[in-house]
C-alpha cells in the first residue's frame, strides 16, 4: 500500500498554493478546487449556517446580506469565500452542478450533513450570478472610488467594454434593447478583430466604437460627433456613488427575474479588502455604505463577501 492510498481525496494531484476568487473560466479546475476541499467541523458550522439562511432568502426577504470572512495569512479564508460562491453560482462543472458535486466533501458522519444537503438541494431554486476578484489588483484601485471600481467589473462580467462611461452610456442602453450583440459585431466588422481584443485597448479604436453605436442606434446617434458629446456630458455628471452601482444592479437583476421568471441574485466577492482599505477611513466608508445600501434596498437580492485579515465586525 502507498501513502497516497491512505487518503480519501487524491493527494498526488496539484494543489494551488494560493486559491484566486476570480478565476472562474476552467470548468475542470473549479470542479478540482470543490473535489479537494476539506470541510472541517467549524466550516461545517459556518457552512450550514450560511446556505440554511441564503437559501430562506428565496422566500423572504432579509437585510442581513453581508458575510465577512476573516484569518491570517494562508488559513483558507479565499478557499472559502470562493467555495461559497461556486456553491450559489451552482454552474454545472463537468457535467455535474456545483452543489450536487459539493455533496461528497461532506463527511458522511458531519452532525449537521441533512441540513446541508438540504440547502444545497435548493440552490437550483435561484439563479446567482457571481462577481469575483482581488480589489487589490485592479488598476487604481486606491485612487478611483469603490462605486467606479464595481461598476467597471459588473460591466466587464456583461461583456461590455473597459471604459466605464461608454460601457454605461452606450452599451448598457443598447443591451436593454437587444441591440448589444449587434454592436459589437460592427465593431469587429471594422477593426477586424474580436470583441474579446478590442477591450483590451478601446482607446486605439475609438473611431470604430462611435462607427458602431451610430451604425446600430442611428435614430440616437446621427455622427460620432453625437456620440462624443453624449460620453462628455455623462462624464461630466458621473456619479460615482455606491447606491448607483446597487441601484444598476438591482435593476438588472428586476429585468432579467421578469425574462425568465425565476429568482435571480449577484453575489459579490471582495478579496483582500483589508490591504485595499489600509488605514485609509474613507475607503473603509466606502464599503460600508456599499453594505447598507445592498442590504436597505435589496433585501437580500445583492450579497456581499468580504474576506480581510483585520477586525471588519463592525461593519456587519
Amino acid at each position: 500500500m502507498k501513502i497516497a492510498d491512505l487518503f480519501e481525496t487524491r493527494v498526488e494531484e496539484k494543489i494551488e498554493p494560493v486559491i484566486k476568487v476570480g478565476e472562474r473560466g476552467d470548468p475542470g479546475k473549479l470542479a478540482g478546487e470543490i473535489g479537494s476541499y476539506v470541510v472541517t467541523p467549524m466550516i461545517e458550522a459556518y457552512l450550514d449556517d450560511m446556505l440554511e439562511h441564503y437559501t430562506d432568502t428565496f422566500l423572504q426577504k432579509t437585510t442581513e446580506i453581508g458575510i465577512w470572512i476573516s484569518g491570517y495569512f494562508g488559513s483558507g479564508k479565499s478557499h472559502f469565500a470562493k467555495i461559497l460562491s461556486l456553491l450559489a453560482g451552482n454552474e454545472t462543472l463537468v457535467g455535474i452542478p456545483a452543489s450536487k458535486r459539493f455533496e461528497s466533501r461532506v463527511p458522511f458522519d458531519a452532525p449537521r450533513r441533512g441540513s446541508i444537503l438540504r440547502s444545497l438541494s435548493r440552490l437550483s431554486q435561484c439563479d446567482t450570478d457571481v462577481l469575483a476578484f482581488n480589489l487589490n489588483t485592479l488598476a487604481d484601485s486606491k485612487s478611483r472610488p469603490l462605486a467606479s471600481l464595481l461598476l467597471s467589473q459588473y460591466y466587464l462580467s456583461r461583456g461590455y467594454s473597459g471604459n466605464l462611461i461608454y460601457a454605461r452610456v452606450i452599451e448598457a442602453e443598447l443591451d436593454k434593447q437587444g441591440k448589444l450583440a449587434a454592436l459589437h459585431q460592427a465593431v469587429e466588422a471594422r477593426a477586424k478583430k474580436p470583441w474579446a481584443e478590442l477591450q483590451k485597448n478601446l482607446s486605439f479604436y475609438r473611431t470604430h466604437l462611435y462607427a458602431a453605436a451610430c451604425e446600430v442606434a442611428p435614430e440616437v446617434f446621427a455622427n460620432a460627433q453625437d456620440v462624443d458629446q453624449a460620453l462628455k456630458e455623462a462624464e461630466r455628471g458621473e456619479l460615482h456613488n455606491v447606491a448607483f452601482f446597487v441601484d444598476t444592479i438591482l435593476t438588472d437583476l428586476k429585468q432579467r427575474e421578469a425574462d425568465t421568471k425565476r429568482l435571480q441574485r449577484l453575489f459579490l466577492v471582495l478579496d483582500e479588502s483589508g490591504q485595499w482599505i489600509e488605514d485609509d477611513s474613507g475607503r473603509l466608508s466606502q464599503l460600508q455604505a456599499l453594505v447598507e445600501e445592498a442590504a436597505i434596498k435589496g433585501q437580500g437580492k445583492l450579497w456581499i463577501i468580504v474576506t480581510t485579515h483585520g477586525d471588519m465586525g463592525s461593519i456587519f
